[in-house]
């Protein structure tokens, strides 16, 4: 096929670029013209990036670890505030030092949500009392 100005090649892109003189024309504005300008370009680094962003986060759970530390540290908030009023789960104690057993025995129960990994220190869980064993005798 023998292009022409007077029997131009089909219209395949946006610019005029095949509409040019066959003289003036270069291979790498046909090829830029035939799909794989910039924009394509960009467009498919920005579709390889979210791949990887997407398969980093399905394999390490990105997502589901900081929502579980911010609900950790939302309850965490409430609960100090809680047991600086004495009120919620506190309010059956008249001062801090009698409650403040059953503030840390809820505050290490929740920090034991967390994976360990995620932790600054070692944690190591508390015990549940055992609801079988007698209780201390008072004298």
């Amino acid at each position: 096929v023998h292009l022409t100005p007077l029997h131009p090649p089909p219209k395949v892109c946006h610019c005029n670029c095949l509409l040019e003189t066959l003289d003036n024309r270069l291979d790498d504005t046909v090829n830029d013209c035939l799909g794989w300008g910039d924009t394509m370009k960009a467009a498919s680094c920005f579709l390889v990036l979210s791949v990887v962003f997407v398969a980093f986060d399905m394999f390490y759970k990105v997502d589901y670890i900081v929502e579980m530390k911010i609900d950790i540290a939302t309850e965490l908030t409430s609960m100090g505030w809680e047991f600086a009023a004495l009120t919620g789960d506190f309010k059956e104690y008249p001062t801090h030092q009698e409650g403040f057993e059953k503030f840390a025995h809820m505050t290490e129960v929740l920090l034991g949500k967390l994976p360990a990994e995620t932790l600054p220190y070692d944690y190591i869980a508390p015990e549940e009392p055992d609801p079988k064993a007698a209780a201390p005798k008072a004298k």
